[in-house]
């Protein structure tokens, strides 16, 4: 314990921690005076922070038992041992942030390590100060979404951790919760695929939550709604030790390097991004790759196209397809298997009643026997909004009158201002050909198009029906 005058003490002598109950901790790690007196005197302004101030990492390390917050840690001290101080540190406490100090000369190498070991780097220039106060910020704004999140984390291991993905009796759907099942024992990288109607990146929740590692972050990426740049960087990091950010893409703190990374609409992935995708996790990726590979990395693909058409059209890498061939997994339409919608409707409903305790409601005979007869061309989607707004119009009990199917289909949630005209053809007639079982002539009837024109769009869109 020292007095203020702290800051004026020689470097050598500034072992030592100012302390008090009821403030945060900060560690600096720094032997260039003037950027600790910097910081020292920037936190005499609001006297915030309890700081403890160390000339070299080795000093700093005798201390950790004091628990600080956070480390400032200078990427330039002659005495250290980086990964020996980073791997004594994490030991300590896993998920201890810390944040490199660095002159501007270093710091591409110091953001590269940082990717693996920090939470974040600023630099020892005339933003100093600006930036450690951004730091701080960035630093509570996580601890405190950490904090509110840990709920929500059990919460979701309870509520995934069910015997089935998907309720329902018919063998498909035996099948796919049984290839489901295994998926979540592994980490190998897997393809999931459908139509329109299921929400993929919620089935991808439920195979995290069930592996194992269920207790590390899962992100999710929408590939039509990212820049290359984004979706690049995004998917090179992950899993990745030795990836250097580009300077076109901003902050390094955008997705989580470890976990499961869900990739939607994996098929507008660049071709070259798939060649590296595939050399990063076919069995010939070579020791330096295997080496630099982050344990506990798993990445979720998603795909609602016929991937075999892209692949024909040179769209796909033929080798990747192939590698993930061996872990895909098609969900099929509600239409080919109408047995499971019994179950299906049941389950929604227990989840209308959980969120609405004391209101509970069933459904009658006669509105399950409407459900089973509907074909739902936007599958377990189209199934769940009838429900819920069959439930919302209705008492006690659900009857066939509250049932009410759309004249026509709703659109995405995620068409825009900036969707296409082509897209939202493309949409319609996806949905108008599986409504009326895949025939052209009356889709094209329905649409007011000629059937020519009908077959040459699906050509282009790579769909194929069964007629």
């Amino acid at each position: 314990m020292v007095d203020e005058g702290i800051a004026n003490l020689d470097l050598q002598t500034l072992q030592v921690i100012k302390k008090s109950m009821d403030k945060e901790l900060i560690f600096i790690v720094e032997n260039d005076r003037n950027t600790a007196d910097i910081l020292f005197n920037h936190n005499q302004l609001d006297n915030e922070f309890s700081l403890g101030i160390f000339p070299d990492s080795e000093a700093m390390l005798e201390q950790l038992h004091f628990n600080p917050c956070i480390i400032f840690l200078s990427y330039e001290l002659k005495d250290l041992k980086q990964q020996e101080t980073l791997d004594k540190i994490h030991a300590y406490k896993a998920d201890l942030p810390i944040v490199f100090l660095s002159s501007s000369k270093n710091y591409p190498e110091a953001i590269k390590l940082a990717y693996s070991y920090a939470f974040d780097v600023i630099v020892k220039d005339q933003n100093l100060k600006y930036n450690f106060d951004k730091v701080i910020f960035n630093w509570r704004r996580f601890a405190r979404l950490r904090d509110e999140n840990s709920d929500f984390r059990e919460r979701s291991l309870e509520a995934y951790k069910i015997k089935k993905c998907f309720p329902g009796v018919s063998q498909e759907n035996i099948i796919v919760n049984r290839l489901i099942k295994k998926a979540s024992t592994n980490l190998s990288p897997l393809l999931l695929s459908s139509e329109m109607g299921f929400d993929l990146p919620e089935v991808a929740r439920y195979i995290h939550y069930n592996s194992p590692h269920s207790d590390l972050p899962i992100d999710c990426i929408d590939l039509r709604r990212l820049t290359a740049a984004q979706a690049r960087t995004a998917i090179l990091r992950f899993g990745r030790s030795d990836f250097e950010l580009p300077k076109d893409v901003g902050t390094m703190n955008t997705y989580a390097n470890t976990g499961t990374l869900v990739i939607q609409h994996f098929e507008l992935m660049e071709t070259s991004m798939q060649q590296r995708f595939y050399e990063n996790f076919s069995s010939t990726k070579s020791k330096q790759s295997a080496k630099d590979t982050l344990p506990n990395a798993r990445f979720i693909l998603t795909t609602e196209e016929e991937l075999e058409k892209w692949a024909e059209r040179g769209k796909i890498h033929l080798e990747l397809l192939t590698l993930l061939s061996r872990t895909h997994i098609h969900i099929p339409a509600l239409s080919e298997r109408p047995e499971d919608i019994s179950e299906l409707a049941q389950s929604i409903m227990t989840q209308l009643n959980s969120e609405n305790p004391g209101k509970e409601k069933e459904l009658s005979t006669a509105a399950m026997n409407k459900l089973s007869d509907y074909p739902f061309p936007l599958n377990i989607t189209e199934l769940k909004n009838v429900i819920r707004q069959g439930y919302q119009q209705s008492d006690l009990l659900i009857d066939s009158v509250n049932i009410q199917f759309s004249e026509g289909p709703p659109l995405p949630e995620n068409f825009t201002w900036e969707t296409s005209l082509d897209e939202y053809f493309r949409f319609f007639a996806k949905v108008y050909l599986k409504r009326y079982r895949d025939d052209v002539v009356l889709t094209a009837k329905k649409l007011k198009i000629g059937k020519s024109t009908l077959y040459r769009k699906l050509e282009q869109w790579m769909i194929r029906t069964k007629s």
